[in-house]
């Protein structure tokens, strides 16, 4: 939880919302001090912004607003290396 939050920094409450375990929430409250807080585009400067648009996603903090893996895979990000004929679905399969 600190490396995540050393890149997303102090969550808002209604980010933390989803949690119900109070134990949980009061852990986490405990770490919004992390001071080493290095946004994505400042840890990962000399990568595309799309990577770090696609790395921000998927480390959301709130599970409700991540990015799924098949969302990922969909990212512009993997176009270079796409093969559509092995991503389309099958044809006369039952």
């Amino acid at each position: 939880m600190i490396k995540i939050l050393e890149i997303l920094g102090p969550q808002k409450e209604e980010k933390l919302e989803f949690i119900q375990d109070d134990n949980t929430l009061k852990y986490i409250q405990s770490l919004q001090h992390v001071k080493k807080h290095q946004p994505i585009c400042k840890k990962f400067k000399k990568s595309d912004p799309k990577i770090q648009t696609l790395i921000s996603s998927m480390l959301e903090f709130n599970p409700d607003h991540r990015m799924t893996a098949a969302e990922c895979l969909k990212s512009s990000v993997f176009d270079g290396i796409r093969n559509k004929v092995l991503e389309e679905p099958a044809q006369g399969t039952v």
